[in-house]
């Protein structure tokens, strides 16, 4: 490491990797070290690889003979893999890393003929059903060796529960668009009758042609035209439509939620129409109602899915927005969604796909042109994935967490915990957190006490949760301060540069997502050192401590200086009821701002741990055990699969064999 980095071992690292030797080597078991950040995580990463190659050739055992190494996202494993080949070419080891750069499409990828393959767990989770399932050759016969496992908490808990997903098309799936733009159509519709009075909701039905008959016959004159012209201007809504209704027109709903879903269902299946002829057109205009001509194929999918869309379509119009959830992103003349995964990585997720409907109703709400819904044949969960590799499992991370997230290590993955201390005391201070009681005035207090610490001389990192908000930010701070000075990283899909992050100057400022909340080294100049380091501010709650703690540790490493704090929009809380009652309590008003109180801030900490931990709760004991379910069957389906090959000749049989899988 010294030749090709010129950095010499400390002594942490060299207990790090003597650690997870001795644990591999004499007791045969995994192993999970909290090492902190900025304490030179990747460099461990590479020297205990290293090692592992090397040691199994010279032990010649081709058993275990691969090391992968998994990080955060594929901007990191770009990064790690390019900047340690020179350390790797020195030991006679190759290297390399799985992104998809061009669109894949089948046989061996040339990247898992390396002995070192770095990589995001999605990109290795796809790869292996790619060649198992699809039988593509993409890991061109790489067995599962070792796995070293760079930001643990993120992979094993955060995403613990994640599952990646292949997806098939089937045909006729077109014939379904009618179905979910009904169903779309009809939640805008329904929206309108729904109302609040107090704290009560009610559904006012739409006076029928009747009840609208019998109110011009009481209260209007016998003549007819007249009546027609009132009757028109009541169908336009330009007569007050509650002098028409009566109490048969008014019901009170206890869930709207479930009356909504019971409505739509309703609403669907008396316009659906399945039909054994495939006609030219999919509405039939014979009726007074139109009906939607649905082939008898696909009625299980109906069965199974209406709620399902139904789910998805309320979420689609009522949680996920644009530069938040999603971006709208424009490739080859055809723009098309793409999820972003805002929580925990902040990555721009290029190649996938939101199921069950969600991503055609989001296409529907950004006025897009729609892509058949595919069906989900084969998936591999993270829990899956990382035990494969038995007791060859090693990860390092800035905090293990609480003992409930420790037990989850424990309980699952079957591995020795381990807490390594610092090389150099941390010099890192947070101060007391702001809660604005507005956006503008939270942009505003961003704004100046990022001005307020480049004009002493200091760097300043700003941490947001979605990218829509950092863009925002962004273009108040320009407007104030030399543009020269403030980057924008937040879009791993632009090939952003990551060496502004190399050394960053006094005066500089940077606003990012969490893709520069985990994993980014950042070294700051002997200028921006004395004037106190790098600040650090976080601009939303992190959802643990762990992505808190993350943040944070972009500053003050490897005995550096450095600051932070957190500075909140109160009504992004306000939704919370646990957060809620406790801003009502504990804030302190003024006309201009909200001034969040120690006690406040602790609190709602302490509050944010306590929905952590019962969401681990919920991990441990509902989503755990069904997806080890879900992996089960999907393997039984896999091995019954192969069992048929040779037998059957028909691939039409073996693609209907799949479809039923999928929609099963």
């Amino acid at each position: 490491m010294e030749l090709s980095k010129h950095h010499s071992m400390r002594t942490n690292q060299i207990l790090s990797v003597l650690f997870f030797i001795d644990s591999i080597d004499t007791y045969k078991e995994g192993l999970l070290l909290q090492i902190s950040t900025g304490e030179g995580k990747s460099v461990t990463v590479a020297i205990l690889a290293a090692f592992l190659i090397l040691y199994n050739k010279i032990s010649d055992s081709a058993k275990n003979s691969y090391v992968d190494i998994i990080t955060s996202n594929s901007v990191l494993a770009q990064r790690d893999s390019k900047e340690f080949q020179g350390f790797y070419s020195l030991l006679s080891i190759t290297v390399g890393e799985n992104s998809d750069h061009d669109m894949y499409v089948s046989g061996e990828k040339k990247c898992y003929k390396k002995d070192i393959v770095y990589g995001s767990v999605d990109n290795f989770q796809f790869d292996i059903l790619r060649d198992e399932y699809s039988l593509l050759k993409t890991r061109a016969g790489r067995t599962f060796g070792y796995v070293i496992i760079d930001e643990v908490d993120s992979m094993m808990i955060d995403d613990g529960a994640k599952i990646a997903r292949l997806s098939n098309s089937i045909p006729s799936m077109e014939f379904l668009f009618p179905i979910l733009t009904s169903i779309w159509k009809e939640l805008d519709n329904i929206d309108k009758y729904i109302v609040k009075v107090e704290e009560q909701i009610f559904f006012i039905t739409p006076p029928n042609k009747e009840q609208i008959e019998k109110y011009i016959s009481k209260h209007l004159s016998s003549d007819s035209d007249k009546s027609r012209d009132i009757l028109i201007e009541i169908e336009k809504g330009n007569i007050d439509m509650v002098d028409v209704i009566t109490k048969e027109n008014i019901q009170l709903i206890k869930d709207p939620q479930e009356f909504i879903k019971e409505h739509i269902r309703s609403y669907i299946y008396t316009r659906i129409q399945f039909s054994s002829s495939y006609e030219n057109t999919i509405f039939s205009c014979n009726e007074q109602t139109p009906k939607i001509i649905i082939p008898n194929s696909l009625k299980q999918i109906v069965s199974l899915q209406l709620d399902k869309w139904t789910e998805n379509a309320l979420l689609a119009k009522t949680t996920y927005r644009k530069g938040f959830h999603y971006l709208v992103v424009a490739e080859e003349g055809v723009e098309r969604i793409t999820p972003v995964d805002y929580s925990s990585t902040g990555v721009v997720q290029l190649t996938t796909n939101w199921g069950d409907g969600l991503h055609q109703f989001i296409q529907l709400k950004e006025g897009l042109r729609l892509t058949p819904e595919n069906i989900t044949t084969n998936y591999l969960s993270n829990i899956g994935f990382f035990t494969r590799y038995k007791n060859n499992i090693l990860g390092m991370t800035g905090t293990l967490g609480s003992k409930h997230s420790q037990d989850l290590f424990k309980q699952i993955y079957k591995v020795n915990l381990l807490i390594i201390p610092r090389f150099k005391e941390r010099l890192f201070s947070e101060r007391s957190g702001i809660i604005m009681h507005s956006k503008i005035s939270w942009v505003d207090s961003i704004t100046q006490n990022s001005l307020i610490e480049v004009m002493k001389g200091r760097a300043v990192l700003i941490i947001n949760e979605y990218i829509s908000n950092s863009e925002l930010i962004y273009n108040d701070i320009v407007n104030l301060y030399d543009s020269s000075k403030v980057k924008l990283y937040n879009r791993n899909d632009l090939d952003l540069d990551t060496n502004l992050f190399s050394k960053v100057e006094e005066g500089e400022i940077i606003i990012s997502t969490n893709l520069a909340g985990r994993g980014m080294d950042i070294s700051t100049s002997q200028e921006v050192e004395s004037a106190g380091g790098l600040h650090v501010i976080v601009s939303f709650l992190p959802e643990n401590l762990r992505v808190e703690e993350q943040a944070f540790g972009r500053t003050a490493r490897q005995g550096r200086k450095g600051t932070g704090i957190i500075i909140l929009n109160k009504q992004d809380l306000m939704s919370i009821p646990e957060y809620s009652s406790l801003l009502d309590q504990e804030i302190i008003n003024s006309k201009e701002y909200h001034v969040c109180t120690n006690n406040a801030m602790n609190l709602i900490k302490e509050r944010r741990d306590k929905r952590e931990q019962e969401r681990i709760k919920q991990v441990i004991h509902s989503e755990v055990p069904d997806i080890l379910i879900k992996d089960k069957l999907f393997k039984r389906f896999c091995e019954f699969k192969e069992s048929l090959k040779g037998k059957v000749d028909s691939t039409y049989y073996l693609m209907g064999l799949e479809e039923s899988w999928g929609v099963w």
